[in-house]
């Protein structure tokens, strides 16, 4: 069968669909060097509040890593100017158990079979960031908000930056 399959058809695709890294999209991952504090597997914060964000994509002029970039920085609440992007590679992804789902990117899938999953890993590091600095200061993080990669108790009017929270964020369950 599959001898006159590719006979007749000129080729065989096989497709294997891996998990599309939602649930994933939260777990801590591995340690980092030091200096750099990974909050989730798809976002790396380091101490000079730089952000690295891992997209399992691949950018050929289509604008898709740019374009899933921004909805992750738009999640996190960031500055764009210290984030850089990062291709984990399939062995990283086997690795760390498939985190990030499916590397495809052919038409218009990359960017919106992987949106969903990239906003929820912003969301969830925003929130995991805000969850260590209400900790911090012992405070509702009901009462904390971010912008631009500063994180400010309202009430009291104290800051303090994502390279500074990272640490403690990448050690909370989300």
């Amino acid at each position: 069968l599959l001898i006159a399959g590719v006979a007749t058809s000129g080729g065989l695709v096989i497709a294997i669909a891996a998990p599309d890294g939602l649930a994933a999209a939260t777990r801590a991952g591995a340690a980092v060097p030091t200096g750099r504090s990974e909050v989730n597997v798809w976002v790396e914060i380091r101490a000079d509040e730089s952000v690295l964000i891992r997209l399992p994509k691949v950018d050929m002029g289509q604008g898709t890593v740019t374009s899933l970039a921004h909805l992750l920085v738009e999640e996190l609440q960031c500055a764009w100017s210290g984030v850089s992007t990062e291709l984990p590679t399939p062995g990283e992804s086997l690795a760390r158990g498939r985190p990030w789902g499916s590397y495809q990117t052919h038409g218009c899938r990359g960017l919106r079979g992987a949106q969903d999953a990239v906003r929820r890993a912003g969301a969830a590091a925003r929130i995991m960031l805000l969850q260590a600095a209400a900790e911090s200061w012992r405070v509702p993080v009901a009462e904390c908000h971010s912008a631009d990669g500063v994180i400010t108790h309202v009430a009291t009017s104290r800051t303090t930056t994502y390279g500074r929270m990272a640490g403690a964020a990448s050690r909370l369950s989300p």
